[in-house]
C-alpha cells in the first residue's frame, strides 16, 4: 500500500471513529444545569440494576458522568447504588459485595461494621449510594454538587444513605509507606473531607472508619430514623 493510500485509510479510520463518538454522545441522557458561571451540561451513562449473584440477594446500578461546556470536561462522577433484599444478612451481603471487587467490599465491612442489621437499620428504607468517584478539574467552579444531587434524586430514588471515601485520586498508586507522600495524603484528605462536609452536609464515620475518610448521610426524609448506634 502506498503511502498515500496509508494516510487515506487513517483518515477514513479517524473519521470513523469520530462518527461513532459522536452516535454514542447523542444515546447518553443530560442534565442542563445554568449556573453563574455559565450553561453546563451532564452526559452520563447508566447500567441496569444488576444481580450480583444469582441469588440476587444484592443488585448493583452504575452511572458514569461528565460534566462539560462546548466540548471540554470539567468534572467526573462515579455513583454507584445498591439495592439489597430484605431478609439478606450482614454476612451474605458482604459476600456479595466481595464477588465484584475490592473496592465494593471495603464498602461492605464498612456498613457491616456499624450496622448490626443492614436491612433493618438501612437498605430497608432505600438503595445505599456510594459516591465512588469525583475528579475536578483544578481551579474549575463548576456546580458539581447541582449535578451530583440531581443525579441522585433522578436515578435512585428515595435512597437510604449517601456514603463516600474521601481519597485524593492523584495518591492512587503512589507509595503511601513515603514519609512525604503520607504527610500530602493526610493533608489533602483533611481538605476532602472539609468540602465534603461543606458541599454535600456528610459526617465522618465514628472511630477507625471515619479517620480512614468514610463519611456518610441519610436521606433527608430519613433524618432521625437512620443513626449510627
Amino acid at each position: 500500500m502506498t503511502k498515500k493510500k496509508l494516510l487515506e485509510a487513517k483518515a477514513n479510520l479517524d473519521q470513523a471513529i469520530l462518527q461513532n463518538e459522536k452516535r454514542e454522545r447523542r444515546r447518553l441522557r443530560h442534565i442542563l444545569i445554568d449556573d453563574d458561571n455559565g450553561s453546563y451540561i451532564c452526559r452520563y451513562s447508566r447500567s441496569r440494576w444488576e444481580k450480583m449473584l444469582e441469588s440476587a440477594l444484592v443488585r448493583r446500578k452504575e452511572i458514569h458522568a461528565r460534566i462539560e461546556r462546548d466540548g471540554h470536561c470539567f468534572s467526573i462522577i462515579d455513583l454507584i447504588g445498591f439495592d439489597i433484599d430484605t431478609f439478606a444478612t450482614n454476612e451474605e451481603i458482604v459476600y456479595n459485595l466481595d464477588s465484584n471487587s475490592q473496592a465494593d467490599y471495603d464498602l461492605g465491612i464498612v456498613i457491616s461494621n456499624y450496622w448490626e442489621y443492614i436491612t433493618d437499620d438501612v437498605s430497608g428504607f432505600g438503595p445505599i449510594v456510594e459516591l465512588r468517584r469525583l475528579w475536578n478539574k483544578n481551579g474549575s467552579k463548576v456546580g458539581w454538587v447541582d449535578f451530583c444531587a440531581n443525579l441522585i434524586e433522578k436515578e435512585y430514588q428515595n435512597y437510604s444513605i449517601l456514603i463516600l471515601k474521601a481519597f485524593p485520586l492523584e495518591h492512587e498508586g503512589l507509595d503511601s509507606k513515603a514519609r512525604t507522600v503520607q504527610k500530602n495524603f493526610v493533608r489533602r484528605q483533611r481538605a476532602l473531607k472539609r468540602l465534603y462536609r461543606q458541599k454535600l452536609n456528610l459526617s465522618p464515620f465514628p472511630g477507625k472508619a471515619g479517620l480512614q475518610g468514610w463519611m456518610w448521610k441519610p436521606h433527608p426524609r430519613l433524618e432521625g430514623l437512620i443513626s449510627i448506634g
